[in-house]
């Protein structure tokens, strides 16, 4: 598996070039296992080093961008040169966006990130009252942390507060390669498997405080948006197979636990 982002801060090395990473660059590792626990940390490249020096000496690798955690983060063009590098993708492919549904994607990008940008200036703590305030969750593994909230806020105040499950009645969306996931349960047993790119939404609100202290939240107005989706995933031809075989074989397992408890 493989992370990648913008780098928080200049700390980062190159695990290439050994030179510091600049705060804001695009960067990308592979996962690797630690010797101080059972944990996996990122070893982090700058993109122009992961694609000229590391991904050459390991050709397979990259089987399908659905192994990239944070790549539905990235900037609409950062994406598509990620898609390319995908074992049996097109290395030629533009990175800009062409085709009418593409421009959609681009347009929802950019809007994303202009609310990012401003979102950057607040507090943790006043960006997690802005996401209680329209029942979001922040807090955990998937939702937890400065960046994760700021990609929550930011699709919120663009397309709309998103309700809970319709399905399980009890799960969180999150937007993952092109779709929005559940997180919830069916029982104690099977986990919801909704996944969706029309989840129910509610109207954004900003704390009257929040307006106040912030510009850009007190002239805020929702306006009704449709999130344009284009799934951003590229595998090589066996990667569905396998995925496919993977799945039946979970869900089998799941229905003989289910049947030997019954019994």
């Amino acid at each position: 598996s493989f992370k990648t982002d913008y780098a928080a801060s200049a700390r980062s090395k190159c695990n290439r070039c050994r030179q510091p990473i600049a705060q804001g660059a695009f960067r990308m590792g592979p996962m690797v296992q630690s010797d101080k626990g059972d944990f996996k940390y990122p070893q982090w490249h700058h993109f122009a080093c992961f694609e000229d020096s590391w991904l050459p000496k390991h050709p397979d690798a990259l089987k399908s961008t659905a192994s990239i955690s944070g790549i539905d983060s990235l900037k609409f063009d950062d994406q598509k040169k990620l898609k390319s590098l995908v074992v049996g993708g097109d290395s030629t492919l533009e990175t800009k966006a062409v085709t009418a549904e593409e421009k959609q994607v681009a347009a929802d990008n950019k809007l994303l990130w202009t609310r990012k940008e401003k979102l950057e200036l607040m507090q943790n703590a006043e960006i997690q009252s802005l996401l209680e305030h329209n029942k979001q969750p922040n807090s955990g593994k998937i939702f937890g942390g400065r960046n994760k909230m700021i990609d929550r806020a930011a699709d919120a105040m663009v397309f709309g507060a998103l309700k809970k499950c319709g399905v399980c009645k009890n799960g969180d969306f999150y937007f993952s390669h092109g779709k929005y996931k559940c997180t919830g349960s069916l029982d104690e047993f099977a986990k919801c498997e909704n996944t969706t790119t029309d989840p129910g939404r509610d109207a954004f609100k900003v704390p009257k405080y929040l307006g106040d202290d912030y510009d850009f939240l007190g002239k805020y107005k929702f306006k009704v948006r449709e999130r344009n989706t284009l799934t951003m995933e590229a595998e090589n031809p066996n990667a569905a197979a396998n995925a496919a075989a993977n799945a039946a074989a979970s869900a089998a397992a799941s229905a003989r636990v289910r049947g030997r408890w019954r019994g």
